[in-house]
């Protein structure tokens, strides 16, 4: 990409979703990590504006030798599709099933484990509890092995990967979307289902880290606690099972908060930094050649 911009006389932008190389090293294996982190760097200095999509991967790109005034944070986002779905009655009678749904990949960073642990306690205090787990990934062996040995396993229902289009249908059988991050050293994620939950109306129990607590309020738009805190995830579902008001509450906040990331918005910001960009590039070579 640097290679083919020079070449041809254009800016290089760079978008950077995650520290690849270290997350690399820490989930999976890096074979050559001294190359791959100096072919980081490399791209990071050479690049005329990099796209992240929050401000903890602003900082680790800067770090790296990106300079701040190429930086742009645009976050992850919705499609308007989202705010059409349909939802789950507030008034529904708190002696039946409520849903608890998880939107997403089932990854070690994803707190899978702290669902599990929370779930269990759940259960245990009321069997009208069910949950629902929209995604795969490598840590669905633990949940089926959860589902398998728990007392009531027709509970829990996994959906393996769905189609992107598919997802508000499944959206519309929760009664809250949770978002159980760990404590994570770093956490640098722009959160996908949390603005999908807060633009269906879903309300919200999340840990109170990175983006998350950047956009969402504790008690206003959403119901946070410290990250991997199983004791507060219980409670607060707890809550929200028990008041009906507040769940509406939360997610007609939340949605109000979801309408200024939806995808077209998003896009528009990014084109406008790529024709910025190309604006500069066109008036620094014009000088060189004065």
């Amino acid at each position: 990409g640097l290679r083919f911009a020079r070449r041809h006389r254009i800016p290089f932008l760079l978008e950077v979703n995650a520290p690849l190389a270290a997350q690399q090293e820490a989930y999976r294996r890096l074979s050559n990590a001294a190359t791959a982190h100096a072919l980081e760097r490399i791209l990071l200095r050479r690049a005329d504006r990099v796209i992240v999509p929050s401000n903890v991967l602003a900082a680790y790109v800067r770090d790296r030798g990106c300079p701040a005034r190429r930086v742009r944070v645009i976050p992850c986002g919705v499609r308007r599709e989202f705010f059409d779905c349909d939802v789950r009655p507030d008034d529904a009678p708190t002696d039946g099933d409520f849903v608890i749904g998880f939107l997403g990949s089932l990854k070690p960073w994803h707190g899978v484990e702290t669902l599990v642990a929370a779930f269990g306690r759940l259960l245990a205090l009321h069997p009208g509890y069910r949950l629902l787990v929209v995604g795969d990934g490598p840590l669905r062996g633990l949940l089926e092995r959860f589902a398998r040995e728990c007392p009531l396993p027709d509970r829990v229902t996994i959906t393996g990967a769905v189609a992107h289009e598919a997802v508000p249908r499944y959206l519309a059988e929760m009664d809250v979307g949770v978002a159980p991050y760990p404590d994570l050293p770093t956490f640098y994620f722009s959160p996908l289902k949390i603005f999908e939950y807060a633009a269906a109306r879903v309300p919200i129990v999340a840990s109170a880290v990175g983006q998350i607590a950047e956009i969402l309020v504790h008690r206003k738009s959403a119901l946070l606690h410290p990250p991997g805190n199983v004791e507060e995830m219980v409670k607060h579902i707890e809550r929200l099972r028990a008041n009906p008001e507040l769940r509406t509450r939360l997610a007609r906040r939340a949605r109000r908060i979801a309408k200024a990331f939806t995808w077209d918005r998003l896009a528009a910001r990014v084109l406008a930094v790529a024709e910025t960009a190309c604006r500069r590039y066109a008036a620094t070579l014009e000088r060189r050649l004065d």
